[in-house]
């Protein structure tokens, strides 16, 4: 049997090769034992990412010209994840 020192559900050397902390459960202090991450969420146990990002729309204008259709949002947005990068994709308007 593998020492589990601090009994997350991930061996001590899994620890090491993930970069974990050996003497605590949670890492990312996300709320989930490191453990659990990678085996049920498929998840990294260094991230704080089990929460989806917080998206608020302060404005958001649809306007229609003709043939032509023309929007605009003014939008926040807070990750718990630390991304820093968010992109909105229109329906269909795939790159």
């Amino acid at each position: 049997m593998r020492a589990d020192t601090d009994d997350d559900g991930l061996s001590d050397s899994r620890e090491v090769v993930l970069s974990t902390n050996l003497d605590g459960t949670d890492t990312d202090g996300d709320g989930i034992p490191d453990g659990r991450e990678p085996r049920h969420w498929d998840t990294d146990p260094t991230l704080h990412d089990h929460r989806p990002p917080e998206i608020t729309i302060h404005y958001a204008r649809w306007a229609v010209d003709g043939l032509h259709s023309e929007y605009a949002i003014l939008y926040a947005v807070t990750d718990p994840s630390g991304d820093s990068e968010i992109q909105f994709v229109k329906e269909g308007d795939v790159r």
